[in-house]
């Protein structure tokens, strides 16, 4: 086999390679989107960054590989790629990673509210010492209003008669 034809043959798998790469990126956003819903909105940003970021690899991979050369079997590398990782993996790789971050997320947050329960219990009886001693005041403070209109009564009427 001649040193070009080999050369050819690498650049083939590689675009194949590649093509794998892209598909796995785009099923880790895939993965991001079952974890954490959002709305179509940040959907079409996070595909337009995406194709960004594939149009950089690929354009970076044919500039090393291929001197920026676009070889139509690249393409076709990349499509089978594509297509082999979607045929085989890629959907068994969403679903199982999907589905062990939704139950690590669920066991992280048991373990938050487990360890907040004791805050709970403390905070609320903050509130009822805040809110206990707030009532006490308010009826202390009352009761010094009254002895004081009493006494300013009493003081006013001392006043007039001397």
């Amino acid at each position: 086999m001649s040193e070009s034809i080999g050369f050819e043959v690498q650049f083939f798998l590689s675009s194949i390679f590649w093509g794998v790469i892209i598909l796995v990126i785009y099923d880790i956003i895939r993965i991001f989107r079952r974890v954490v819903p959002h709305n179509n909105f940040v959907q079409a940003i996070e595909d337009i960054i995406f194709w960004i970021i594939s149009a950089i690899l690929i354009f970076r991979m044919m500039y090393i590989r291929n001197n920026g050369i676009i070889r139509g079997f690249s393409i076709l590398g990349m499509t089978l790629g594509m297509i082999i990782y979607n045929r085989s993996l890629s959907n068994l790789f969403v679903k199982y990673i999907s589905l062990l971050l939704q139950k690590m997320f669920s066991l992280i947050k048991k373990v938050i509210a487990f360890l907040m329960k004791p805050l709970g219990w403390l905070f609320k009886r903050i509130k009822w010492f805040f809110e206990f001693t707030s009532k006490k005041v308010i009826k202390t403070g009352n009761k010094q209003r009254k002895l004081l209109k009493k006494a300013e009564k009493t003081f006013k009427i001392t006043v007039k008669k001397k």
